[in-house]
């Protein structure tokens, strides 16, 4: 909020909006409601409240996690096209057991990878899962050794790729509605700001059951995270966006 011209009430209603409401806003919806000057200020505004998703301290995931991979589809700019470039991203699940007995979803954490070999693959992992924990993926060769971090590692072979929605349920559910996600709300993302709209999606999974309060996380995060100017955004080939290792109580996200 540093330096800007529009009052606070602005931004409180801005974050507000955004954390509270299912799907969220693109840019030019938060454009037309506040009546901005330009395009550029309500993008940059999105880009800072994305910023304060994420607790740099969160609390890693724990118990049984489920991990893949898969290609996202960010579709182009002349509509809501699966046919546009595709970035592979890891994701990784928790599986809880409910009051009534069943397993569900817990928490969920999600990167942009360049690759999916050992060294992306056993990084995102070690950042975000907690030691002690059991992973399970697939057969891909890139889980291979995870288990020498401290995890109990049982990979599935799969004898044909439809198999991977069934044995990994909870993490397909959460690829498939990332990719709705994306092309409803946004319709256009890039490559260089993905991380960012991916820790968004992380934060309204992770806050889905208690929503009110996703806008109190959002103001502590917001006390702590520096302030970040448009240029910063557009200038560096690819800004840094928090994808962090840490643990402390502030929330659960």
């Amino acid at each position: 909020m540093r330096k800007t011209r529009k009052a606070l009430p602005y931004w409180f209603w801005a974050i507000y909006t955004i954390a509270t409401q299912k799907t969220g806003l693109s840019a030019m919806e938060l454009y037309r409601q506040l009546h901005f000057g330009s395009y550029q200020t309500a993008w940059t505004w999105l880009h800072k409240i994305r910023m304060a998703m994420v607790n740099p301290n969160r609390i890693q995931l724990r118990g049984e996690v489920e991990v893949d991979e898969t290609y996202i589809y960010k579709g182009q700019k002349r509509g809501r096209s699966l046919l546009g470039r595709k970035v592979l991203v890891v994701c990784a699940v928790e599986a809880r057991e409910t009051m009534e007995g069943r397993i569900a979803s817990g928490r969920v954490q999600l990167r942009a990878i360049p690759s999916a070999s050992a060294p992306h693959l056993h990084s995102f992992i070690i950042d975000h899962v907690e030691k002690g924990s059991t992973i399970r993926t697939d057969g891909w060769h890139g889980y291979e050794g995870i288990s020498q971090y401290g995890y109990t590692h049982i990979p599935e072979t799969l004898e044909r790729p439809v198999e991977a929605s069934k044995k990994f349920p909870r993490v397909h559910r959460v690829f498939a509605n990332l990719q709705a996600w994306l092309l409803g709300t946004h319709r256009y993302v890039s490559k260089k700001h993905l991380q960012n709209y991916l820790n968004e999606y992380a934060f309204r999974f992770n806050t889905r059951y208690n929503p009110m309060e996703a806008f109190n996380y959002v103001l502590q995060i917001a006390v702590l995270t520096q302030a970040r100017p448009y240029k910063e955004f557009t200038k560096v080939k690819r800004p840094y966006y928090i994808n962090p290792n840490k643990m402390a109580p502030l929330m659960e996200n």
